[in-house]
């Protein structure tokens, strides 16, 4: 699902910049539309950007830690994580200041257990878990200038998200091909190799507040904070088995902060 919300927000953010820089060459039809960039303010924002984003989550993973300890894995970071991913957007000329366009993210936690010797034999156990948390959908925004090159903004997405999580145990990490199906195919083989795979996926929906600065006219920068929400969820078991009773606070919610650097068109 992951490659389908990103794709899904390339062609909302292509889309909607395609629609900016249609309504630019219109403008140019006018002698002052290139006008200096530090001159007073237009009475409306045109144009559109696409760049690179950052952002810290503030994700809840105390509550899936103790389930994980029950498995003796290794402990997920209580602190947070980053997700890294793209925007784009394109104002709507009949539309004073609202852009629309599509934004995605994603990032990755890991942690491993000790190595743990099996008892009667020289071998030792490692465990090890990923969590990825991913998002992506339909941007709407509106901006506000409030000093020429400064804008403050407020975001609203609406898409869908995940949160996979796998679960290893190993006593060697290294295999060969045709081991394997030999293992598979004899019943009595005592089998110390696992894998599990649990996959939620969710309606989501993010506000974020950001204040935007353009450097140049076709360079800006942005901070912003905000609150990402996931609800509806459906968990399945090796992407095939429905889970049910998952805890509803296992979920990739949460506050977040967020940076950005965008190349296009800031003109008001």
């Amino acid at each position: 699902m992951k490659n389908k919300l990103f794709s899904l927000a390339i062609i909302f953010s292509l889309f909607f910049i395609s629609i900016s820089v249609a309504q630019i060459d219109s403008a140019k039809q006018n002698d002052d539309f290139f006008e200096d960039f530090d001159k007073p303010m237009r009475r409306f924002k045109l144009g559109g950007a696409g760049g690179f984003t950052m952002n810290y989550l503030f994700i809840n993973t105390k509550d899936l830690n103790t389930f994980l300890a029950l498995g003796k894995t290794g402990q997920l970071s209580e602190k947070g994580m980053f997700l890294y991913g793209g925007e784009g957007y394109g104002y709507v000329m009949f539309l004073k200041n609202i852009r629309m366009g599509g934004m995605g993210a994603s990032g990755t936690l890991t942690a491993s257990s000790p190595l743990q010797l099996i008892p009667n034999t020289s071998d030792y156990l490692k465990r090890e878990v990923q969590l990825d948390v991913s998002y992506g959908g339909f941007l709407v925004g509106y901006s506000q200038p409030i000093l020429p090159r400064l804008d403050i903004a407020l975001d609203v997405m609406i898409g869908g998200g995940e949160m996979n999580l796998q679960v290893w145990r190993t006593k060697n990490p290294f295999h060969q091909w045709d081991s394997i199906w030999t293992h598979i195919g004899n019943p009595q083989y005592n089998e110390t190799e696992y894998s599990q795979r649990l996959d939620g996926e969710f309606f989501t929906y993010q506000v974020s507040l950001n204040i935007e600065y353009a450097m140049l006219q076709w360079l800006g920068v942005r901070v912003g904070a905000g609150y990402s929400g996931m609800t509806a969820p459906e968990w399945k078991l090796d992407e095939k088995y429905s889970i049910d009773g998952v805890p509803t606070s296992i979920s990739a919610q949460g506050f977040a902060v967020n940076f950005g650097i965008f190349a296009g068109f800031f003109g008001d």
